[in-house]
């Protein structure tokens, strides 16, 4: 066995079964979600580990185009469910994605409906053992569309979920364990979510330049939601602030906001008359405020000088407060 040293340290080096195969410079690896003993790792094939490394066994077959002798043809993205971890998906840099669900001992390719272009990431829904999601990248064919797609039978059917989505590469997906419907996308200009399953996204920044973004990690035990980037470093947003003010009650009603999206002008009708509205961005800073010197009934307001992204608007005025969340175009 291979061995190095740094720092005093020995490392083993555990790859060498598979340190002939085409690899891409991104490999992905992936650890089973209650047995860390098992691992899998992308080449052209997916190898997998049961003893923690220590050994590796080839469970697939070529699953790109293949080309020997190439840097090329190479699988990119790994996930395994956490709902059901013998579900195991692939993706490739030339269109492919494969799943297993016998934990990598037989593979099926469920790319047809998928763009043919570099597979970014693949994912397991934590809240339904059938949907998964692949994302996708045309940078290397000089493509700017979106593609994100999910699929809600496991690959038989792929449904494009990219909608309003601006014209970037995207390079990585999270599925909200906690909140079905919510997703977060890293694109080649930063952080977009949408609670809807893709029916609208928005641009959930929050001070984050528009860079490249890589990687994303939720952790949900204190509800961040980890960002790398390509060139400024790694990031963490409070997910808790998309979905809740900090003065929020259990008591508060919630309002009905339309249009929403908003471009310029919303309405909405409380349940009692109100006198003073305040909308705040996702960090709690009240970035509106509107009054009234006698309370009414049906509420507009103009949001045309809010910068694009998820807004929450609460009445602080009545029996009643409530509150609503709406998406500035």
């Amino acid at each position: 066995m291979n061995k190095s040293t740094n720092g005093g340290q020995n490392f083993d080096y555990i790859a060498g079964q598979m340190s002939g195969d085409r690899v891409n410079w991104s490999a992905p690896l992936i650890i089973h979600p209650t047995n860390p003993d098992i691992l899998y790792f992308g080449t052209y094939r997916v190898w997998k580990s049961t003893i923690g490394g220590w050994g590796w066994e080839a469970v697939s077959e070529d699953l790109t185009d293949g080309d020997e002798g190439s840097t090329y043809h190479t699988v990119t993205t790994l996930a395994i469910s956490s709902l059901d971890p013998e579900i195991v998906i692939a993706g490739t840099d030339d269109g492919n994605v494969h799943i297993s669900q016998d934990g990598g001992d037989n593979w099926e390719d469920i790319s047809e409906g998928l763009p043919d272009r570099w597979i970014t990431r693949v994912a397991a829904d934590p809240n339904d053992v059938n949907t998964i999601y692949a994302t996708v990248s045309g940078f290397r064919w000089d493509e700017s569309e979106p593609h994100v797609l999910m699929s809600n039978d496991l690959g038989e059917n792929w449904i494009d979920i990219s909608s309003n989505l601006p014209e970037l590469p995207v390079n990585v997906i999270i599925a909200d364990p906690e909140n079905p419907g919510y997703l977060y996308v890293g694109t080649d200009a930063g952080v977009f979510f949408t609670e809807n399953y893709g029916d609208a996204w928005v641009n959930i920044m929050n001070g984050l330049p528009n860079v490249p973004v890589t990687g994303m990690k939720l952790h949900n035990p204190t509800r961040k939601l980890v960002i790398g980037t390509y060139g400024i470093s790694a990031w963490w947003l409070n997910l808790d602030d998309i979905v809740r003010v900090t003065e929020h009650v259990e008591t508060e009603s919630e309002l009905s906001i339309f249009p929403n999206p908003v471009s310029s002008q919303l309405t909405f009708y409380p349940e009692e008359p109100v006198s003073r509205v305040e909308i705040y961005d996702l960090q709690g800073k009240v970035v509106s405020t509107q009054q009234w010197d006698t309370p009414i009934h049906e509420i507009t307001m103009n949001v045309e000088n809010l910068s694009p992204g998820l807004y929450i608007l609460r009445t602080n005025s009545g029996n009643r407060p409530a509150t609503g969340r709406f998406i500035k175009k």
